[in-house]
């Protein structure tokens, strides 16, 4: 597929016409052939960018396709009202919605087992085993919020590629090398921000869980 873009002219006609096919698109009128060419254009021309974002947030398999279809409805109602300004200033905000769209994606995957979970347990369907013990329950839930609180401290105070390196490598399990693929930096880069972040989501640890980490394995800053 070309993925050549437009020059910096033919770039912001595209974008205006494309706009100008959305205004139609909602008016209810029929627009005319050019700017419907304008907005298969503009999607020919945007929607391997917006595959790979997909693929740099974690969306994998099927799930990429129907990203992809969010994030395109996403574009469809909102494109005619965004500001353009530059190509760097576009990709930002392809990016915003990409990034919206895989995390509400995850988000409704981690509730579907707690949902049927919760499904066979009013039906009467108890898990095999015994209860937990009450102390063990309360720690294992402070824990996982005081982890959660740690990981969006971090995110507040790294960059936001760094942030995505950490979440790929530690969160995700990304090898080195696919991680280096999704964003576009070189393995060496991927270790190096990967080391860096460590570090400091270890010195974040130490102010909330004291020096000994209370057993806590951060994981190593060795990749």
């Amino acid at each position: 597929m070309d993925e050549r873009l437009p020059d910096e002219v033919e770039h912001r006609e595209l974008i205006e016409n494309t706009q100008e096919f959305l205004r139609a698109v909602v008016a209810e009128q029929i627009s005319d052939a050019l700017l419907t060419a304008a907005w298969s254009e503009f999607s020919r021309v945007y929607d391997v960018l917006v595959r790979r974002f997909a693929v740099a947030r974690g969306v994998r398999g099927a799930d990429v396709e129907d990203c992809v279809q969010e994030v395109w409805s996403e574009i469809a109602k909102r494109f005619v009202g965004f500001q353009f300004t530059s190509e760097a200033g576009l990709r930002s905000w392809l990016f915003a919605l990409v990034r919206s769209r895989a995390t509400d994606m995850f988000r409704r995957r981690s509730r579907r087992p707690l949902a049927l979970l919760g499904d066979s347990l009013q039906e009467g369907f108890e898990p095999p085993g015994r209860e937990p013990d009450p102390s063990t329950r309360y720690e294992d839930a402070w824990l996982e919020a005081v982890l959660q609180t740690m990981v969006l401290k971090l995110e507040a105070e790294v960059s936001e590629l760094n942030f995505e390196i950490f979440r790929l490598r530690s969160l995700e399990g990304v090898s080195v090398s696919e991680a280096a693929e999704m964003v576009g930096v070189t393995p060496n880069q991927i270790r190096y921000r990967h080391h860096r972040t460590m570090k400091k989501l270890k010195a974040i640890a130490a102010l909330y869980l004291g020096r000994d980490f209370h057993g806590i394995d951060l994981g190593s800053t060795d990749i």
